[in-house]
């Protein structure tokens, strides 16, 4: 939890946008999976089509500016297409997003939530520095070990290499 910005952006799309939509996501997560401080970004969507969840995890607060001044959203006009297509319903920040990032973020109507307790069992292999300790319960290479056991299954040889 240290560190990490997260969020769930849950947007209404608009009547005729679907496939407009679709296009600027593929386009989006492409632009978005060459950003190192970018560690999930994962879409979702209704049965119906007419309402998307966007889960989103940095590594800090600057990797959520990083990421909202990106070529794509400078040159690509990311933002100004997102916002043809859909309505932001609502958006839930979870972590300490610096200002810069709240800036960001208050534009999508944010409502924020400090971290208060937890732990996470994801080691995002990117950025090392930001892995949790688990050294208390058990060594951190057996826990990758379990984590590489639990990820052996076909697709994802690339994740079993980072690990």
């Amino acid at each position: 939890m240290k560190g990490h910005v997260s969020w769930v952006n849950e947007l209404a799309v608009k009547d005729g946008a679907l496939e407009p939509f679709r296009e600027l996501m593929e386009q989006m997560v492409a632009g978005s999976s060459a950003e190192p401080g970018t560690l999930v970004y994962e879409w979702y969507i209704s049965p119906d089509g007419g309402t998307v969840q966007i889960f989103e995890t940095y590594a800090d607060s600057a990797a959520v500016v990083a990421h909202h001044v990106s070529d794509g959203f400078m040159v690509h006009n990311w933002a100004g297409r997102f916002l043809d297509c859909v309505d932001s319903s609502r958006c839930v920040v979870l972590g300490g997003p610096n200002a810069a990032a709240r800036e960001i973020l208050d534009r999508l109507g944010a409502t924020y939530h400090s971290a208060w307790g937890g732990f996470s069992r994801f080691y995002f292999g990117v950025l090392p520095e930001h892995r949790c300790d688990f050294s208390a319960t058990s060594p951190s290479t057996e826990r990758r070990d379990d984590t590489a056991a639990f990820l052996g299954s076909e697709g994802s040889t690339t994740r079993r290499q980072e690990l």
